[in-house]
């Protein structure tokens, strides 16, 4: 039998829900969750059809859940609950793979739409939230926040601030020219984080009129005739002249150095670790061997709790790269995310897989996960470096 998952932290709205669907208990079960945390609990134990979830909750809200289910259950359809919709994008929300439901609801609209939703699952014709659906509940909540966008290897950062598009940023793109890349993607995941304080070039655009714009670029450069395709390099060459157009060459976060020309920079490891030191939220930088989970530089020396996280980082990283081989995955683990009550440990391998070297960063209590992660990303993308006996360092 299907699983419909309810997600909503109104106890009394929720149980009203849940008792008002046991009639159709020949058609689905209903399971129910207070919070973001609580759904993710049942998700990893249950196979869920469907879920349903309110946008504002405690712990872990419905746009990290929507996020969470972007990377780990990318087809696994989605109704939103909000009290703050209007007509208007709720017609604009149709054209997109998520159902919507304004609060009151409407119950019987509202069963209906969850047996629509699942006859569709059952013949393959719905998939995961968009992310133009995606943001237009961003627009919706008038939430402000981080989205990390990624899609095939690639990854880029789009910032909001009250429910209104004020940057974005992918390789050498930014603003309104990033956020149509991001938005041409295709099986992209999602990751929120918490808003940007300062950003450099700021814009304010209405998120409806960037996607309309997005949408109208995007279908110009698919019925275009094949042999006036353009290659990649010339698509992204026409989004730089836009950019270019619009004066917003330069990168957004004032924080970081990193060039935005394409071309690697060769650098020391000194430079390399100050430069991920410089981050915003980090508290300490750690390098480690991949094969022994010894640390081999710790930039915190006299901070025993930053040293000891590392240590901890290093070992569980390397005891789940053990347990990938012993599955025989053929595969190598790329990236760990420790969440501690008080601290976030971030671990990469270096891109460089025969130095063997993996990067450790020790994370502060209200640290922006998803952002810290594209711009360490952005960093190794960006720069190169010699291995150096790390005796060098102390």
């Amino acid at each position: 039998m299907k699983k419909v998952l309810i997600v909503d932290d109104e106890k009394l709205f929720l149980s009203s829900l849940s008792e008002g669907l046991q009639s159709y208990s020949k058609n689905f079960q209903t399971l129910t969750a207070e919070n973001g945390k609580q759904a993710i609990e049942i998700l990893e134990r249950e196979e869920v059809d469907l879920v349903v979830t309110d946008l504002r909750m405690p712990e872990i809200d419905g746009f990290k859940l929507i996020s969470y289910l972007s990377k780990n259950f990318p087809n696994l359809p989605i109704i939103t609950i909000t009290a703050f919709g209007t007509p208007e994008i709720e017609s604009q929300l149709k054209n997109y793979t998520t159902a919507y439901i304004e609060k009151p609801i409407d119950f019987q609209k509202f069963a209906d739409q969850i047996i629509s939703t699942l006859e569709q699952t059952t013949v393959g014709n719905v998939r995961g939230i968009s992310l133009p659906s995606f943001l237009q509940l961003i627009e919706i909540e008038r939430k402000s926040c981080t989205v990390v966008v990624e899609s095939e290897g690639r990854m880029g950062v789009m910032y909001f601030i009250e429910g209104r598009f004020v940057g974005a940023e992918f390789e050498n793109l930014t603003n309104e020219a990033a956020a149509y890349e991001m938005l041409s993607w295709d099986d992209v995941k999602i990751d929120v984080g918490k808003p940007i304080r300062k950003l450099d070039n700021q814009v304010s655009i209405k998120i409806t009129d960037l996607l309309l714009k997005a949408a109208k670029f995007i279908d110009e450069s698919k019925n275009q005739p094949a042999t006036e395709k353009k290659s990649e390099s010339t698509e992204k060459a026409i989004f730089l002249d836009l950019e270019t157009k619009q004066g917003q060459v330069e990168t957004l976060t004032t924080r970081s150095k990193i060039s935005t020309n394409g071309a690697k920079v060769s650098v020391s490891v000194e430079e390399l670790i100050n430069n991920l030191q410089n981050l915003e939220d980090v508290l300490g930088v750690a390098l480690f061997d991949c094969g022994k989970a010894d640390l081999t530089f710790c930039s915190a020396e006299n901070n025993e709790t930053v040293k000891t996280l590392a240590t901890i980082g290093a070992t569980l990283f390397v005891e789940e790269e053990k347990l990938v081989n012993e599955l025989q995955l053929k595969d190598s683990l790329e990236e760990m995310v420790i969440n501690l009550n008080s601290k976030h440990i971030l671990i990469v391998r270096t891109p460089n897989i025969e130095l063997q070297t993996g990067i450790i960063l020790v994370l502060s209590e209200d640290a922006n996960i998803p952002l810290t992660r594209f711009w360490l990303r952005k960093i190794m993308e960006t720069y190169t470096y010699q291995e150096k006996p790390m005796a060098d360092f102390h």
